[in-house]
């Protein structure tokens, strides 16, 4: 929560349980201003409203790159293709294509994993299910995201479950 000593804004605060590994999924939180009240009522409570964020944890390589609904980020070694903060990261990882794969968090709250419709050199992973170039497959939380043999992020918070692996295999991929 906000204290008088700080900036004003809110930090995050935790969204439910820890997970097996111990960690915690994070929302942001933004303190709205109260409604409008006639004069001599007592204000409300502050209201806050939350949004949650979905994070590419690429452990020791660096991030975790975090996005919000509505946001697609471009995975690849390229800085003229690739999100900025992607490149950063796999920018001296040359078992990552220049251009790689992209991960899209959708306003509902589902997360699409989509390689390159032309391929890339090692393609992309997730757990054990090898992608299609061109075609999405969507993911969850806790997935595990390979791009090529040695570079993998982790999916953490966010979204909503994602359904059984065999609607998985109804995307076509």
């Amino acid at each position: 929560m906000s204290t008088p000593a700080d900036d004003g804004a809110p930090d995050p605060v935790p969204d439910g349980e820890p997970e097996a590994d111990g960690w915690i999924s994070v929302v942001r939180a933004t303190t709205l201003p109260p409604p409008h009240r006639a004069s001599g009522t007592a204000a409300p409570h502050s209201v806050r409203a939350v949004r949650a964020q979905l994070a590419l944890d690429f452990g020791e390589l660096g991030g975790p790159l975090l996005l919000d609904r509505g946001q697609t980020v471009r995975l690849g070694r390229s800085s003229g293709w690739a999100t900025p903060d992607a490149a950063g990261i796999l920018s001296g990882e040359s078992s990552v294509s220049a251009r790689h794969a992209s991960v899209e968090y959708a306003e509902d709250g589902t997360v699409w994993l989509t390689e390159v419709p032309e391929g890339s050199t090692n393609g992309v992973r997730v757990d054990q299910h090898v992608l299609a170039p061109g075609h999405r497959l969507r993911v969850r939380t806790g997935d595990t995201v390979w791009l090529g043999p040695h570079v993998s992020f982790r999916l953490r918070g966010g979204a909503p479950p994602a359904p059984p692996a065999t609607d998985r295999a109804a995307n076509g991929t």
